[in-house]
């Protein structure tokens, strides 16, 4: 997939990692792969925070994002996210994004897909 590392999960949905939206955004990866490849395409809430606080270099790259958060399905924090999250924080060195964006992975039962591998490396 484009070079890109993917954490299996089982199931055919797909949760994106932040750095996967940049990369859409900048061209560097295709939306379509993901929407053509899964049946649902979901992000975190965490990475819908961390890619509308990202310093765009131009409006375009900005527009290309919003575009993209119209058409996916963000999850919100919940509390058995909550829940799988502290159970990763306490069995890994992770930093609390990451342990929420992996959880909401877990949560749905979904593939995360990331840039990152080493951000996650000690979970699978």
């Amino acid at each position: 997939m484009n070079g890109k590392e993917k954490q299996e999960m089982n199931g055919s949905n797909v949760l994106l990692d932040s750095n996967i939206l940049i990369a859409i955004s900048k061209n560097q990866d295709d939306l379509n792969n993901y929407l053509d490849n899964y049946n649902k395409v979901f992000i975190s809430i965490i990475s819908y925070i961390e890619v509308l606080g990202y310093d765009f270099i131009n409006k375009i790259e900005e527009e290309i994002i919003l575009k993209i958060l119209q058409n996916i399905e963000t999850i919100d924090l919940n509390v058995e996210i909550a829940d799988i999250a502290v159970k990763v924080r306490k069995k890994n060195k992770i930093k609390l994004p990451d342990s929420v964006i992996y959880a909401t992975a877990v949560f749905l039962n979904a593939e995360l897909m990331t840039k990152n591998t080493d951000d996650f490396k000690d979970l699978y």
